[in-house]
């Protein structure tokens, strides 16, 4: 096995910016997670932004916002603020984030037509499965495949990361 394989962690008196990395990739993950928790609730209850009052919602969403949306695109081509360790993680992320973006759309797409027609073709689909069939704009269907690739992006590196400091 080769260092980009199974790289070995940093050590504390590296410069500032590799620690800025993985404190900007951690602070992506949680919001990431902060986002998705928000879109489940509100898929399955109808709660929106888990019932925070508007000025707390835009508080959040104003945090949430750039972390979601600008630093997983950031953390993916800043190679200056990635050490070894980071740059080896950040491979096997990528080589994992290819295989996501071919797997995911086929098997979202087949399960979600396996369920219309399971279900009897249902006048109304289920909710999970509705977007799938609603007209939407290009920009929007651009915007929201890149923000969820660029999440696959951020679990991916943290699970990979999370795994090798087992």
């Amino acid at each position: 096995m080769n260092a980009i394989d199974k790289p070995t962690p940093k050590s504390p008196k590296d410069p500032l910016r590799y620690r800025a990395y993985f404190w900007l990739m951690d602070a992506a993950f949680v919001a990431s997670v902060i986002v998705w928790l928000a879109f489940i609730l509100l898929q399955t209850t109808g709660i929106s932004a888990f019932g925070l009052p508007p000025l707390l919602q835009t508080l959040l969403a104003l945090i949430l916002w750039p972390l979601v949306a600008f630093a997983p695109f950031f953390l993916l081509i800043a190679r200056f603020m990635r050490d070894e360790y980071a740059e080896g993680i950040w491979r096997r992320s990528v080589v994992v984030l290819a295989y996501a973006a071919a797997i995911l759309p086929m098997a979202y797409f087949l399960t979600a037509w396996g369920t219309f027609f399971a279900a009897g073709q249902p006048e109304e689909p289920p909710a999970i499965f509705a977007w799938s069939i609603q007209e939407v704009s290009w920009g929007f269907a651009i915007w929201a495949a890149f923000s969820v690739y660029m999440q696959i992006f951020v679990f991916i590196f943290q699970f990979l990361r999370w795994r090798d400091s087992r």
